[in-house]
């Protein structure tokens, strides 16, 4: 009997043995700052300049520049209250003092004096508005003579006043009094940022107006955080908060909350050419028949009829089709890493994926720390992809050994050259499976995990937009939750986190836990019988 509670009781501390590290790691690692810690600073918020700046009937601040600001703040222990105004009453406000910051100011020529500003998280140029039928205004240029509403004390009145715009200037108080007096006959254009006036003109209900010309490229507005001049300590916490942000994916993911919807109006293509890297299994490669296959491809076609699209899609070299996009001869890219560098660059998608990378050794040798380990290390990656550029950006790129594609850089590291190679863990797999390189060792820890996302040149936002909404489509019908599982269902074997260890122990010590209490219920039974027995004899002796 004392055996069988033994192991009743070792089988219980193994189940919470296991139980122990995976509640661990769902926890919160980093303490939470108390509410009652956190310093509160004031901001503005001005009344129509959505979707960065947008007040509620009820009296709340909101918008993407307003969520950013508090985002930016609240990652660096800070707090944040809104001031509601009009912009100019709001840029003294913050000349004088009365409040320490606002979340969005373009950085001009005229403003340098007064306020001190982070750095830019988003520059937007300026578009001409006018009532459709007019015939004599095409573009800025055709704006000489011309009655033109600008908003007070914005950049695009500081901008009209710069390049001495010969026209008679109107300065309204808000973009909506600007919008209303140009669809009733009083104003002949409006300056304004698209994305503003595509708001406004839904808000409003006006659809007499439409935005023509090419974007104003002399009227660049570098969006920024300001604060009062001389203000040094919250201009860091504001920069270091952003760059945060930046990096974490939130303002990536910001961007898609506040702009897709907007960017998806006008797209004035239904057949694209969305190009790819031909040897990037099982995302994307080439089969044996030399067709696209994968699971980036089933995901574009997916997307592409819920969003009536008609794509093209073509393969090749990852360098090859990075400088095809970047020309124009490709319209889309269906998979490429986020990161703030490449953001410069390119314009993305909501991401549709993470995928972990990790260190490839060959057996036998040490597992090196990162990176201060590879420091010594020769090291394989795929030209150009997100490893490169990790490496590159820990100071390794004097050691980096760059190859055309991932399965080159495992096949030269299992024939004995070089180090070690950083590469995507499930293309790892793939490889090392398919190609039966057993003596090649994948690495537990993921080195980075980056957004996998559909990505254009500079100009892309309708269509990633768009190609946004067809994505998140596919998420509720169940559609993407498919492609990805047969897709990546074959590699889960490999991913033998704790929670995975978990729950297959649980499939056998449960099982065994409960036989054994069956079996010491029935052994105490068992063990009451005789001495019942023996109890009734005596009492019948006796009687």
């Amino acid at each position: 009997m004392n055996l069988i509670r033994i192991t009743v009781l070792y089988s219980l501390i193994a189940i919470l043995s296991l139980s122990l590290p995976s509640l661990c790691l769902c926890s919160d690692s980093a303490n939470p700052v108390s509410d009652e810690n956190k310093t509160t600073f004031l901001s503005g918020c001005e009344y129509d300049y959505p979707p960065y700046c947008i007040v509620s009937p009820d009296g709340e601040s909101g918008g993407f520049s307003v969520e950013l600001l508090r985002a930016t703040l609240n990652t660096m222990g800070k707090d944040v209250v809104f001031k509601v105004g009009q912009l100019s009453d709001l840029k003294s406000d913050l000349a004088e003092g009365r409040i320490q910051v606002l979340p969005l100011m373009g950085q001009t020529p005229e403003s340098d004096p007064f306020y001190d500003f982070t750095f830019p998280y988003l520059t937007m140029h300026g578009t001409v508005v006018i009532r459709k039928g007019t015939k004599d205004i095409r573009s800025f240029s055709d704006l000489d003579g011309k009655r033109v509403a600008v908003l007070k004390g914005d950049n695009s009145e500081e901008f009209v006043h710069r390049v001495k715009l010969d026209a008679s200037i109107t300065a309204s108080n808000t973009f909506e009094d600007a919008l209303r007096e140009l669809s009733e006959g009083k104003q002949d254009a409006v300056i304004i940022q698209r994305l503003v006036f595509f708001q406004l003109a839904k808000k409003l209900r006006i659809s007499n107006l439409v935005s023509v010309g090419p974007p104003i490229k002399e009227f660049a507005q570098k969006l920024c955080f300001a604060v009062r001049k001389g203000d040094s300590e919250m201009l860091g916490i504001l920069n270091e908060g952003l760059s945060v942000l930046m990096a974490d994916g939130t303002f990536h993911r910001l961007q898609e909350k506040w702009f897709s919807e907007l960017l998806a109006t006008g797209r004035n293509k239904t057949r694209i050419i969305v190009g790819g890297d031909k040897n990037y299994p099982p995302y994307e490669f080439l089969d044996e028949k030399g067709k696209p296959a994968g699971y980036n491809v089933d995901l574009t076609r997916a997307i592409a009829r819920r969003i009536n699209l008609h794509v093209d899609i073509r393969l090749d070299d990852w360098n090859t089709v990075r400088e095809e996009l970047k020309k124009g001869q490709i319209d889309l890219l269906q998979g490429m890493f986020y990161s703030v560098e490449r953001d410069k660059y390119f314009d993305f998608s909501t991401a549709h994926i993470r995928v972990s990378h990790a260190l490839v050794i060959r057996k036998g040798s040490p597992m090196p720390e990162l990176p201060d380990g590879l420091r010594d290390k020769a090291i394989l990656v795929q030209k150009g992809d997100i490893m490169h550029d990790w490496v590159i950006e820990h100071g390794l790129g004097k050691l980096v050994v760059p190859v055309a594609s991932q399965e080159e850089a495992l096949r030269q590291l299992s024939d004995g050259k070089y180090d070690c190679a950083l590469v995507g863990k499930v293309a790892a797999y793939y490889w090392i499976e398919k190609n039966g390189w057993d003596n090649l060792s994948v690495g537990n820890a993921s080195i980075v995990s980056p957004e996998y996302c559909y990505a254009g040149s500079e100009g892309s936002k309708k269509l990633l937009a768009d190609i946004s909404q067809g994505l998140a489509a596919l998420g509720k019908t169940g559609e993407y939750q498919r492609i990805r599982d047969k897709w990546f269902s074959p590699y889960e074997k490999y991913e033998i986190g704790p929670t995975r260890i978990l729950r297959y122990s649980l499939y056998i010590i449960l099982p065994l836990v409960v036989l054994l209490l069956i079996y010491v219920f029935r052994a105490n039974r068992l063990h009451r019988q005789p001495a019942k027995a023996t109890k009734v004899l005596r009492e019948s002796e006796e009687q």
